[in-house]
């Protein structure tokens, strides 16, 4: 992950602005889940080899 904490709270800044917050923080837990999955995907694909 590049930027770390910052970048990430930086950039939910930003999009509160632009709309409410209770769809931003839905949209931001879609989003980490979906890192989640591919993250925990990609290490098991590796153990495999």
């Amino acid at each position: 992950e590049r930027g770390g904490r910052g970048a990430t709270h930086e950039k939910r800044k930003r999009s509160t602005e632009d709309r409410g917050r209770k769809a931003d923080i839905g949209e931001d837990m879609r989003k980490k889940k979906q890192r989640w999955k591919t993250k925990t995907q990609v290490l098991k694909v590796r153990e495999r080899e």
